[in-house]
């Protein structure tokens, strides 16, 4: 690519940023999420304390679950990649 095509390349690619710039800056802030009241917190905090802790059998059972779904997941992605023409 010669330095004038790499001059016009560049350009694009500052063009096209400027404007998904201006797209998002015009979309606005999105949903502001509410804050929770200190009550709230209090009450989500005082629950949480008050569980009993997994067991380790527990844990084990838990972590191999979610190795399992994070196993399906990477499957989902790599047949969708094949599907899609990525894989």
């Amino acid at each position: 690519m010669g330095a004038l095509e790499h001059n016009i390349a560049e350009q694009d690619i500052q063009d096209e940023l400027k404007a998904l710039i201006a797209r998002i800056k015009a979309s606005g802030r999105g949903r502001v999420l509410p804050v929770p009241s200190p009550d709230a917190i209090d009450r989500f905090v005082g629950q949480v304390a008050q569980e009993t802790p997994m067991s380790l059998e527990e844990e084990v059972a838990w972590n191999r679950a979610w190795m399992q779904v994070i196993e399906d997941m990477r499957q989902r992605d790599r047949a969708d990649d094949v599907a899609e023409g990525r894989g």
